[in-house]
């Protein structure tokens, strides 16, 4: 889903500012830089479709994400236990913000790359929604991707392997280590 979305914003930008140049060198036409959006886009939805399935139940808020919310999740300098489960509010509220605005997206392009089914007035429409989300969706994945690495050393690794040390997740997600840990127990019980 993160390469695809990669793939989506260098293309779609490119698009957006007509950056002929840059259609020209990196896809040899722009033909070719709108079929190569179009397929990432299609990987994008399944993909896309595919989070929502995994991390459906994760994403749910608990009353303990309040408390997540008003220390800020730890960023402006809380001491202490910040409250956060499998997922922390902070997740969970991109994964619902990633949600709608990955909808808008997929619908939007759809429609953008079945343009000849709609009225230039709809098209027109259509592309302006599917440019203003875009932006908004790539500034929202950049301040997720800082929040979830710089902000946070030791994150990255969840992205590269999908594991945490012991030590990292009771820190970050004590309300889901202690659960784990809870299991564990019982299991050796």
């Amino acid at each position: 889903r993160l390469l695809s979305f990669v793939i989506l914003g260098v293309t779609g930008l490119i698009l957006a500012f007509n950056l002929n140049l840059w259609q020209h060198l990196l896809f040899g036409s722009a033909r070719n830089l709108h079929n190569f959006h179009v397929w990432a886009g299609i990987v994008f939805i399944v993909t896309t479709v595919g989070g929502i399935v995994l991390w459906f139940r994760d994403a749910f808020f608990e009353s303990y994400d309040k408390d997540w919310v008003r220390k800020m999740g730890g960023y402006l300098g809380h001491k202490g236990e910040v409250p956060a489960g499998r997922f922390n509010a902070g997740q969970k509220m991109f994964y619902w913000y990633s949600l709608a605005f990955g909808a808008i997206m997929s619908v939007s392009g759809l429609m953008l790359a079945y343009k000849g089914a709609f009225q230039l007035s709809t098209v027109c429409v259509t592309s302006t929604v599917h440019n203003l989300v875009g932006f908004f969706l790539i500034a929202g994945v950049l301040a997720h991707a800082y929040l979830g690495t710089v902000a946070n050393p030791g994150t990255w690794r969840v992205l590269v392997d999908g594991s945490v040390t012991r030590e990292w997740a009771e820190h970050h997600h004590p309300n889901w280590f202690r659960a784990l840990r809870v299991e564990e127990k019982a299991a050796e019980a």
